[in-house]
């Protein structure tokens, strides 16, 4: 439970707080990688 709560805060976090245009999916994994996160889009 706790990790999926830590990729939902993770997830609102970026949608909420986006600075920069992400034109894909890879765009926005690049940037999750960059700040830190490890988790997959599996769910």
């Amino acid at each position: 439970k706790t990790y999926n709560l830590d990729q939902y805060l993770a997830l609102q976090k970026l949608y909420y707080y986006l600075k920069d245009f992400y034109q894909n999916i890879k765009e926005i994994w690049d940037a999750f990688k960059k700040a830190g996160y490890t988790f997959l889009f599996i769910d």
